[in-house]
């Protein structure tokens, strides 16, 4: 069983594409009660499509992991009328892909490639659908 719990929102940010402001926050994953993930996320309001940029941080979280033992998988949402179309993304589109403080982040091509992708996508859907910062901006 996935859970979530809600770190606090950061200042908001310039854009890197359009120059507006962007949300930005971020949260964490307990699976069957024990920690799972860290996920960041950020979106503009003033962005002409509804998306959101994830990335989320998965490994060992044990007291002495370090970020060596973790890696992070770069994610965007969009939303149209029917459904949510998901894509990784490469370091270089992430505005978390040099981050020195999470573990390496997958290429877009090792995360398609890598064994446990359908779960990166599972954990994805319940950013989006039990993160209530999200599901005030989805529902604008």
């Amino acid at each position: 069983m996935i859970t979530l719990e809600l770190g606090a929102e950061k200042e908001p940010i310039v854009c890197p594409c359009c120059g507006t402001l962007c949300e930005v926050f971020y949260g964490f994953i307990f699976k069957n009660g024990d920690s799972y993930a860290i996920y960041h996320a950020m979106y503009s309001k003033s962005h002409p499509e509804k998306a959101v940029t994830m990335a989320i941080e998965f490994g060992d979280w044990g007291e002495n992991a370090t970020r060596k033992d973790r890696f992070t998988v770069g994610m965007d949402a969009r939303f149209t009328e029917q459904e949510v179309q998901f894509a990784f993304i490469d370091p270089e589109q992430s505005p978390w892909g040099r981050s020195i403080s999470k573990g390496k982040m997958l290429s877009r091509n090792e995360a398609l490639a890598h064994p446990n992708k359908e779960e990166f996508f599972h954990v994805a859907e319940h950013i989006l659908s039990d993160d209530t910062r999200l599901a005030i901006f989805l529902k604008e």
